[in-house]
């Protein structure tokens, strides 16, 4: 795939800077935008960023990548990180062919997070503001990108992308902190199945939106995806080894950081007792993106978050066995919930063992000496009989299917 020539333009009050890229099944314009007044810290010095948003798709089609100018850390970099994605999606590697490496000389000064009103977000934005927090980590600035987490199509992602910017601006504005908006149609050449969903690419797509403002950038922190002692390698979701991932996109002037990488999902949330602008603001809600990806039919009615989608259903869970349920009537309907508490606590104790974060809810549950309706306990009862059954019909099916082999070879 070849990325050619960088090419910076104002429009609608915005600055572009973008590429055409060409590959055996991608012929296409891929551009990143900023509001006019951060313009000039769009990079069209190297194309680290366009690098970042071509590896996996490259890596899928088997083509090495072309460019112009490429700074020294990515360009060191760039073959651990193929070796480390070949290995995880089962591909072998691809080269990176430029026709120059540069040290860019940028200077950046900002110290930014991204912020879309979920707990990862808040919990970063508490840390990272409050006293105990080292002065060269404080935030200076929060973000939202538009690389993926909407979704491929871009006309749709933009669309949703605007209103998650419109809340965002509005705690931006309450808190005194700008708000940096970066749009970007890279999720389009993302098509192949293997790449295809934004937790397979979580850490890289981040990345590339993160290096195309490289001269704002000093420090970049990452909400984590979870605990650090869960690190291992899946191609399943890059939040599994973002630890890793971060710190091998982190070039000579912008390091990026995973924040909260002690804290699971529960810990992250007692971080909210006693915080009424996260009481005002807090937006989890996964309905817009369920809806359109997975045909579901989940409404917001009157309120900011369904209340009824996996993200919804387990904030509000944790809210409840922490006592601060009532502060978050302003976001949720309340009444909704609580006619399906059962079911939902029913779900937790059901499936804590394959899900980490129902894991999670179930130690905290259990931890405010919470007993277990004679109902749930039977539902729970009669689901593990349910699991047996099924388990042992698939024994016998497999052992019968070996028996019918053995007695084929004897015969």
């Amino acid at each position: 795939m070849k990325i050619n020539v960088l090419t910076k333009e104002h429009k609608d009050g915005r600055v572009f800077v973008s590429s055409l890229i060409e590959g055996n099944n991608i012929n296409e314009r891929i551009f990143f935008s900023v509001p006019e007044e951060y313009g000039q810290y769009l990079v069209d010095e190297v194309d680290d960023a366009f690098i970042c948003a071509l590896m996996l798709p490259a890596l899928v089609e088997g083509e090495d990548i072309e460019c112009i100018n490429v700074s020294e850390s990515i360009r060191y970099h760039f073959d651990t990180i193929i070796y480390l994605f070949g290995k995880v999606f089962g591909y072998p590697p691809i080269k990176l062919k430029p026709e120059n490496v540069i040290n860019p000389d940028f200077h950046p000064t900002a110290v930014c997070t991204g912020f879309s009103g979920g707990v990862d977000s808040f919990a970063t934005y508490i840390r990272h503001t409050s006293q105990d927090c080292p002065d060269s980590f404080k935030l200076s600035q929060l973000c939202l990108f538009n690389v993926g987490a909407y979704g491929n199509h871009y006309p749709n992602t933009y669309k949703y992308f605007k209103e998650d910017v419109s809340r965002a601006l509005a705690f931006a504005n309450e808190v005194g902190l700008p708000l940096i908006d970066l749009d970007s149609n890279m999720s389009s050449i993302y098509t192949q199945k293997d790449i295809y969903h934004f937790s397979l690419r979580l850490i890289v797509c981040l990345s590339a939106g993160i290096l195309a403002l490289a001269k704002l950038f000093k420090t970049y922190i990452i909400p984590s995806s979870g605990t650090i002692e869960g690190t291992h390698f899946s191609r399943w979701d890059q939040g599994y080894y973002e630890n890793l991932l971060s710190q091998l996109f982190s070039t000579e002037t912008t390091q990026i950081f995973i924040g909260e990488a002690d804290l699971d999902r529960v810990g992250k949330t007692k971080l909210f007792v006693n915080h009424p602008i996260v009481e005002r603001h807090l937006y989890v809600c996964a309905a817009d993106v369920q809806n359109e990806k997975q045909g579901k039919h989940y409404v917001k009615g009157d309120y900011p978050n369904c209340g009824d989608c996996f993200k919804c259903v387990r904030t509000l869970l944790a809210l409840d066995f922490l006592g601060i349920l009532d502060n978050y009537a302003d976001r949720f309907d309340l009444n909704k919930y609580r006619q399906h508490r059962d079911d939902y606590i029913f779900e937790v104790f059901r499936d804590y063992r394959e899900d980490p974060f129902k894991n999670e809810l179930r130690d905290l549950i259990l931890s405010t000496g919470y007993q277990l309706s004679t109902t749930i306990q039977r539902r729970l009862d009669e689901d593990e009989r349910t699991r047996r059954k099924i388990y042992y019909r698939q024994r016998i099916k497999s052992l019968l299917c070996r028996l019918k082999r053995m007695l084929a070879v004897w015969k």
